[in-house]
């Protein structure tokens, strides 16, 4: 699947845990403007919060199991676009948290799926 960001095309959506070396593919659907980055002044200092949001298709066991495992575990993201452009959300030092919602209302034309944030902050 692919999807538009910021005039570019995500060709791949990875994760991996806190302290593991390799990248695990993730399945998504179409969402517009899946990243969004913001910043904002503290006392500490100036703290930026990088958010991704997708879908992934398919409400089942096995992704509910793998959703709540991603979201009591510390993860890094990676977004791959097709002109070879990689985002990082999350780094080891500040990963990211994922939070979910199984989206399935049982009525014809209702997505069945998951809504997927992801939110990294850093200094």
């Amino acid at each position: 699947m692919t999807v538009m960001a910021n005039s570019k095309v995500i060709t791949k959506l990875e994760y991996r845990f806190k302290g593991v070396v390799d990248f695990i593919e993730m399945s998504f659907t179409n969402y517009p403007d899946p990243i969004s980055r913001t910043s904002e002044n503290t006392k500490a200092g100036i703290i930026f919060t990088d958010i991704l949001t997708f879908k992934t298709p398919k409400c089942t066991d096995e992704t509910d199991s793998l959703l709540k495992s991603l979201a009591s575990h510390l993860t890094i993201w990676q977004v791959s676009y097709s002109d070879d452009t990689v985002d990082a959300i999350g780094t080891d030092e500040l990963p990211a948290r994922l939070k979910f919602v199984r989206m399935n209302g049982g009525q014809p034309g209702n997505y069945n799926g998951y809504e997927i944030s992801v939110q990294a902050k850093s200094v």
